[in-house]
């Protein structure tokens, strides 16, 4: 019985991140948001790829774009708060739940306008973790 009730929510876990994805997502013009986070984070660098844009420091990622939103690094438990309290969720690659990955999901493309704080603490956190 165990084992069915650990089966069963990694399902639960997969299927609402397919949700959100699969939503009607805005799509968030990577050029926009790499001149926005150039202001915003002046010490980030920016590289443009196929599917949006990726922001390090240090040779180290701090966020990259996804489908309806932004992935970003953060601690555990502050990731575990934003799902609480915003439309966010822990990043999932594959199979795999990345812990110190949040998934921001955003209504409208300017909507991560308002997070430039988040950003800059996520830019702080992977500044701080040693490679």
């Amino acid at each position: 019985m165990a084992r069915k009730n650990a089966k069963s929510a990694k399902p639960q876990q997969k299927k609402a991140t397919k949700t959100s994805k699969s939503a009607a997502a805005p799509v968030i013009d990577p050029h926009e948001l790499a001149d926005w986070m150039k202001g915003t984070l002046p010490k980030a660098t920016a590289q443009h790829n196929k599917t949006g844009v990726m922001f390090m420091i240090g040779g180290k990622v701090v966020a990259f774009t996804r489908p309806g939103g932004i992935a970003m690094k953060l601690p555990e438990a502050r990731i575990a708060e934003l799902i609480e309290s915003r439309d966010a969720s822990f990043l999932v690659m594959g199979t795999k739940t990345m812990r110190e990955w949040v998934l921001m999901q955003y209504a409208s493309p300017g909507d991560y306008l308002k997070d430039g704080k988040l950003f800059e603490e996520a830019m702080r956190f992977v500044a701080s973790v040693e490679k």
